[in-house]
């Protein structure tokens, strides 16, 4: 049975499905976890979890996004489709009007938000939507991607190597070993846990001006 907070969330999502592009609607939906959602799929989970998006191979997890940012999704786009129709990129206030309660939520929340507005200043695809109108659902989904890669990759936080132990049952010195440096230990000599690790605030911004910058390297050319 579905919560007031999810039933609501399913109710933003029809809703704001009236307004936005079918394609666009379409991967948002593909992108919640599996949940309740699944009940109608006969597939197994061993075949979802391999199941990947379109051209960016994007591997539906535990941590993808759930219903309720899926909803928050919908509408952050609609105040980004309305203000890209007038050839600017989308203010803090214009989410206000969004908003429940009126203060105003910027989708997606910082500092991805801020990220992506750099990388579209930069390439000045605000002007082009309003030159080339048509371009505008290309250009949403390029958004609607860079955020479900940014909360993939950030809820999924970092893999490290704990408790590395050699055969005679000694523990390595290191108790946990970034990933980075895991090709360098003998598989045959040493026994791993791995383990993801939260990433600090430091790395989700790197992070997500790595991902804005990657998603619209496309509009670069």
């Amino acid at each position: 049975e579905l919560g007031d907070m999810d039933r609501r969330a399913y109710f933003q999502i029809a809703d704001s499905a009236a307004h936005l592009d079918p394609l666009l609607t379409s991967f948002l939906l593909r992108s919640i976890r599996s949940n309740g959602l699944d009940d109608c799929d006969n597939s197994s989970d061993e075949d979802r979890d391999s199941e990947f998006f379109d051209d960016d191979e994007l591997i539906l997890r535990r941590d993808a996004l759930t219903v309720s940012d899926v909803s928050k999704a919908m509408i952050g786009l609609q105040t980004w489709d309305e203000s890209l129709r007038k050839g600017r990129l989308p203010l803090v206030n214009d989410f206000k009007a969004s908003s429940p309660d009126g203060n105003p939520e910027i989708w997606p929340e910082e500092p991805l938000f801020s990220c992506a507005q750099d990388v579209l200043v930069d390439l000045g695809l605000a002007r082009l939507v309003r030159r080339h109108p048509e371009i505008l659902p290309s250009v949403l989904l390029s958004i609607a991607k860079m955020v479900v890669q940014f909360t993939i990759e950030s809820r999924q936080g970092k893999l490290t190597i704990v408790n590395t132990v050699n055969d005679d049952g000694k523990s390595n010195d290191d108790n946990i070993v970034s990933w980075e440096n895991y090709e360098s230990i003998d598989d045959d000599e040493y026994s791993q846990d791995f383990s993801f690790q939260p990433l600090s605030s430091d790395e989700i911004e790197t992070l997500a001006k790595t991902v804005a910058r990657d998603v619209f390297q496309e509009w670069g050319g």
